[in-house]
């Protein structure tokens, strides 16, 4: 899985009667046999890890 393109910044421009917000989006993800969302791909190594939080 590529993360270059997984999240999206929502922003919604604040108006008088409603303050801004910022929300983050998933747009892509696989699904690991127990059911959770990944949002990268399986690691082997610390190196491999350690890239994956940086990418995030």
């Amino acid at each position: 899985m590529h993360l270059f393109g997984a999240l999206e910044l929502v922003i919604r421009p604040g108006t008088l009667d409603n303050p801004p917000a910022v929300k983050i989006a998933l747009l892509r993800y696989t699904r690991g046999e127990d059911g959770r969302l990944l949002i990268t791909p399986e690691c082997t190594s610390f190196e491999e890890t350690e890239g994956q939080i940086n990418s995030l």
